[in-house]
């Protein structure tokens, strides 16, 4: 069975805080990263560059959006980092901490998680304040990434 990590387990190893000031800091724009599990099972963030704005300016009509609704992380970082992959996080400036239509696709583009057992954390970033975080989980059931049991 997969062992999803969750909020509690970000606010235990010291990583929610950082995440939050990450999104402050890069409002309006929706910040990302990674949290990884290092040898001996520890939890390490690694903050990622939102390549979107630069997607967007090189190829506008295949990245519609800029970093001010979408986030984009180098795929080399992701695939560096695979086997230790448990959370992938970004921000909503000045929206709620939902899981998108969008977020979904980019999770799950052929109907099933692209990074099976991998959380997505949202937060919700409003006037440059958090406002809100959810973590969310693959659903066998629903075949959706719906919010965590453990952080409703």
């Amino acid at each position: 069975m997969v062992r999803y990590i969750h909020q509690t387990d970000l606010r235990e190893a010291g990583l929610l805080e950082p995440i939050f000031a990450q999104a402050r800091d890069e409002y309006p724009s929706e910040c990302c990263g990674l949290i990884v599990e290092e040898e001996g099972g520890a939890l390490a963030r690694i903050a990622c560059d939102n390549l979107q704005d630069t997607m967007h300016a090189s190829d506008p009509e295949t990245f519609t959006r800029t970093s001010r609704t979408a986030y984009f992380i180098d795929a080399r970082l992701i695939r560096r980092h695979a086997d230790q992959l448990r959370c992938i996080y970004h921000s909503h400036p000045d929206h709620g901490a939902y899981f998108s239509d969008e977020d979904q696709m980019a999770a799950a583009p052929f109907g099933e998680p692209s990074f099976p057992g991998v959380s997505y954390l949202v937060v919700s970033v409003e006037n440059g304040e958090i406002a809100d975080s959810k973590m969310f989980v693959w659903s066998d059931t629903k075949e959706a990434f719906i919010p965590s049991e453990s952080d409703a």
